[in-house]
């Protein structure tokens, strides 16, 4: 051997390749199995357990819809998220239901479901109480901050019934 030739052969110089790719792949196992886990921890469901059936359904929301601007009702929906507690975040449901000509209609039976788009796990009902004529209030508490879907509804014994759906964000602190 001459003095300028390498004392390490040429197969100990290349031991650490396997190692480097077999580390590669632990890394990218070990992220896969991490964010599969996460997925997984953090995925509420569903919010439908049949779409197939509420799709074929879907006549009937239009035939509703169609029902609601005969009737000539416009219902308004207004949150207002109060200050946050240790039990979640309140929020403060009014609701309002007009005829055509702008006056309030009464005696109306009026629910609103708060709906989290991403987590059916913490959807809320809340039954509003008429508290002056064509006028509805109720404060439900809310588990996160966020956006929520509310969806009113207010209607008689006979049918009537006025509807709204409305995308609302209750502000975290």
């Amino acid at each position: 051997m001459s003095a300028s030739s390498s004392s390490v052969s040429p197969l100990a110089r290349g031991r650490w390749i396997p190692w480097v790719l077999g580390g590669g792949f632990a890394v990218v196992l070990a992220v896969n199995a991490t964010l599969l886990f996460l997925a997984n921890a953090t995925f509420g469901g569903f919010s439908t357990t049949s779409a197939y059936t509420e799709g074929l359904t879907y006549n009937r929301e239009i035939a509703r819809a169609e029902a609601q601007e005969r009737l000539g009702w416009t219902p308004q929906v207004r949150v207002v998220p109060g200050q946050p507690t240790n039990g979640g975040w309140p929020v403060h449901v009014t609701a309002e239901v007009d005829d055509p000509h702008g006056t309030p209609i009464t005696g109306l039976q009026a629910t609103a479901d708060l709906r989290r788009p991403a987590d059916a796990r913490l959807d809320r009902a809340l039954l509003l109480a008429e508290t002056t004529p064509g006028r509805w209030q109720g404060t439900v508490n809310l588990p996160a901050p966020g956006l929520w879907e509310i969806r009113f509804a207010a209607g008689r014994d006979d049918g009537s019934v006025a509807r709204l759906r409305q995308r609302v964000v209750v502000p975290a602190p």
